[in-house]
């Protein structure tokens, strides 16, 4: 299903009245998203969380045009609030734009066709890339943010690709739109909560905080 017509299904396009608001909530998973999550971001071969250690996440943002918007997450019940209040501070803060911030599934499921177009997500059942134990995206503890702008850059290169222009680090200055520097607000607002920051890894991992 096309990204546009997936989101509009299940009522997660953002409405002015919606943006206004501009303040995060969190609720139990609706039957119809829970439905259309099995097989893209929940699966049954793998041992991801039950329906009810999950929460649908609705925070606002900013776009790269400056516009407000509600952004659909889906992250661990347990950890839901805090990472609401961390997106509720850089949104607060006027100081970051978000591309977008659609659940996974809206892309099938799949982790790389969701990054190609610089989607901002959280919760996806799936195994570490390259290895066989679960990701972090796996238990709901993990968000990705504009991974165009904050590549991992691996031995393969950037990934995404288009991550390549962004890669180096001194591609890597304040004052690009969407992304994420060392004591920025939202490193600042994950540590907050208790969440590191891959950018600090050996092999950086710019788009990734996790618990």
């Amino acid at each position: 299903m096309r990204l546009g017509a997936w989101t509009l299904a299940l009522g997660l396009t953002c409405s002015p009245a919606l943006a206004q608001q501009a303040a995060f909530s969190v609720s139990p998973i609706p039957e119809e998203m829970w439905s259309a999550m099995q097989g893209r971001s929940w699966r049954a071969d793998l041992p991801c969380p039950g329906r009810e250690e999950l929460a649908l996440l609705r925070a606002p943002y900013r776009d790269f045009r400056g516009a407000p918007r509600m952004g659909t997450l889906v992250v661990a019940r347990s950890v839901a609030a805090q990472v609401g209040r961390a997106l509720q501070e850089i949104y607060d803060s006027g100081a970051f734009r978000i591309a977008k911030m659609v659940p996974i599934d809206a892309y099938g499921g799949s982790d790389d066709a969701s990054i190609e177009d610089n989607n901002t997500s959280a919760f996806n059942c799936r195994r570490v890339q390259g290895g066989k134990g679960m990701s972090k995206h796996a238990r709901g503890v993990a968000i990705d943010i504009n991974p165009v702008q904050n590549p991992y850059v691996g031995p393969r290169g950037a990934e995404p690709a288009a991550g390549a222009r962004y890669d180096e680090p001194h591609e890597r200055r304040v004052g690009v739109t969407g992304l994420i520097v060392r004591g920025d607000v939202v490193t600042r607002a994950f540590a907050r909560i208790g969440w590191t920051w891959g950018g600090a890894w050996k092999a950086p991992d710019y788009q990734h905080f996790a618990r």
